[in-house]
């Protein structure tokens, strides 16, 4: 049942504005932004569903939630990053400070949303009970969602 209301949730977060999305030639950069943002959401929820379909039976209470929601979690800690930054652009935009070149924004934003995209594959090699699953998803959120906040912060210090 909670699982349920979880997915409801997000997908009725996810969906009305996907189907913009599909209705829409070309993105302005803020609506690549959020259309991003939409993407790895979307992703996060694909990894519950994952996590779910591939859960061994017999496990119940702390071990069933922590496999169920640990690759979708991590996913979504992207997505409260890419929230985050897109919050310090603005206030940066409104403080008329400089910000960092378009070209180099969207690269670091790119790297995000791709690193996310391409987290399901981990459930092809690694299934959700095994060591290298959990590290994976520890791995990809340490090394690939802290730089982007933080050069970021570096940049509008100068």
């Amino acid at each position: 049942m909670g699982l349920g209301l979880i997915t409801a949730s997000l997908l009725l977060m996810i969906v009305p504005y996907s189907w913009q999305l599909i209705r829409c030639d070309k993105l302005a950069w803020p609506q690549q932004l959020i259309a991003g943002n939409v993407l790895t959401l979307m992703t996060a929820v694909a990894c519950f569903g994952f996590s779910a379909l591939q859960h061994p039976p017999g496990f119940g209470g702390e071990p069933y939630y922590e496999a169920i929601f640990w690759a979708g979690g991590h996913i979504l800690q992207f997505v409260y990053v890419q929230l985050a930054v897109m919050g310090w652009l603005l206030v940066i935009e409104k403080l008329n400070d400089h910000l960092p070149p378009q070209r180099w924004l969207q690269a670091g934003w790119r790297l995000l949303v791709v690193t996310a995209l391409l987290s399901p594959l981990a459930y092809g090699f690694f299934p959700i009970n095994t060591y290298y699953h959990v590290k994976i998803f520890s791995w990809q959120m340490g090394a690939f969602v802290g730089p982007l906040p933080a050069l970021l912060v570096i940049w509008s210090l100068y």
